[in-house]
This record gives structure tokens, sequence and C-alpha cells, in this order.
């Protein structure tokens, strides 16, 4: 059974060194990544769409990579299946997805997206905005980009050195819990899950606190993310979707830029 491993901050520094040079070379493919809480999906669908349309880029999806219902774990102290754990992730496959890209420049072609059928309501943002957007972004025709969407990228240490430009969208319980509460269920591989009663709290908040706590100061996860595993996370003010997609593209941006 595939087991992730964890590792300090300092493991990531040579990796993360690695991949300043390596992308100081014109024609070259970006991975970027934005993991946020797996209780704000409709939300995070939102935000990478968009971005998808900014950035003209394909979306590889960590949620096409759950398990098969029947393999999904239970939870030992509810007794509920739990499809916030690592466990709940077929990792290997994500990793073996992901190397490809980093190799080819391509998603898979054998893979198959159910999310990127599904449909979910787009927030309310303007023309305007998404061409002022892209006009804030270099002359990119030589970067070929793949944005990496998930709600666990970053803690499982052979996903996080598959990625390039890593973003954190990190909300307060009250903010997760009222978009969680807002859905009605999500289509997965083999079925339709619907939330059973109090699972939010039960499973969901506590298992993205386990999941994310070690990226954060003294685990702290409204204080600031250890600097080592090179993770941005959006400014705490920010919270209207204009303000975080334009936060995004401005840190895009500086990436993509030759003097980085």
């Amino acid at each position: 059974m595939f087991q992730p491993v964890f590792r300090t901050p300092d493991d990531f520094r040579k990796s993360s060194t690695d991949l300043i040079h390596r992308h100081k070379r014109p024609n070259l493919l970006w991975k970027v990544s934005m993991d946020v809480p797996s209780s704000m999906k409709t939300y995070r669908k939102t935000l990478s769409h968009i971005l998808k349309n900014v950035l003209d880029c394909r979306i590889l999806y960590e949620d096409d990579f759950y398990k098969n219902r029947k393999d999904i774990p239970i939870d030992e102290a509810t007794g509920e299946e739990n499809w916030d754990s690592q466990e709940s992730l077929d990792i290997p496959r994500f990793v073996m997805a992901l190397e490809h890209i980093r190799r080819t420049g391509s998603i898979p072609e054998n893979h198959k997206s159910i999310e990127e059928h599904q449909e979910y309501e787009m927030c309310n943002v303007s023309d305007e905005l998404i061409e002022a957007l892209r006009q804030k972004l270099p002359s990119y025709h030589s970067f070929k980009i793949v944005l990496i969407d998930g709600f666990l990228l970053y803690p499982v240490s052979e996903i996080h050195a598959q990625l390039d430009i890593k973003l954190l969208l990190n909300s307060s319980y009250e903010t997760v819990k009222r978009r969680r509460m807002m859905r009605s269920g999500y289509l997965t591989q083999t079925s339709y899950w619907v939330d059973p009663p109090n699972y939010f709290d039960r499973v969901c908040w506590p298992w993205h606190v386990k999941n994310h706590t070690s990226l954060f100061k003294e685990g702290n996860m409204e204080g600031d993310v250890l600097p080592n595993f090179g993770i941005l996370v959006q400014p705490s003010e920010m919270s209207s979707m204009e303000d975080i997609l334009t936060w995004a593209v401005d840190v895009i941006s500086k990436r993509l830029t030759p003097e980085f």
C-alpha cells in the first residue's frame, strides 16, 4: 500500500532551489497549483475555470483521483466515509499524471475527467476584468501552463515536489462551513455523495486541519506558512472573487517573467 512520506520544510529546500534555477530558461512548462479546502469545492472550481480562461491552459483535477467509493476509508472516530483523508485518493496514479505532464507538457491521453464535465454556478466576473487580468501577464507564448486544482496538494511530499507555483487559499472555519452548507452533494466516480448530518464538523474540518497544520508556523493555520514550502497564501483581507483572481494572476505573472 502506498504510504505518503512527510518531510520537514528543510527537505524541500534543494528541490525548490533546483526549480528556481531550471525555470530561468524560456520555453518551459509551469504547473500552477491551487489548494483550497474540499468543502469549498464549488468556489475552487469557479476560480479554476476563470483562471483557465485567463491563462489559456488546461486543468488537472485532484478530485478525479478519488478511489472508488467502495475503497474510501472509514473514519474510525465517526464510522463515516472519509473523503478528506489522504487514503481516499489514488496518490500514486495522481503523481504519475503529474510526472507525465512534466515530461510531455500534456495531460495523459487516457485520463478521463469527471470534474471537467461537471457544471458549477459561476460567479459574475466581468469580461472586462478577465481581459485586464490577461494584460497583466507577460508575453507568455513561450510558456505552457497546466493548472492543478486540488484540496490536498502540499502536505504530501510526492505531490508537492511536482508543483511549481503553489497558491493556497486559506479560509476560516465559518467561511468554509458556510460554503459547504450551500451545496447539496456531488458526483463521484460511481455514485452521488450527500453529506450525512454534521459531517462537516465531525469529518471535513478536523481532517482539513490535520492535513494542513504541518505547513504553518507552530501549526497555527491562522498564521504564516513555513517559508521553505514555497507556498503563497492569499492576504487575509481578501474575500471577493475579483480580489483573489487579481492576486493570483499577479503572483503567476511575476513568476513567469524572464527576470525571475
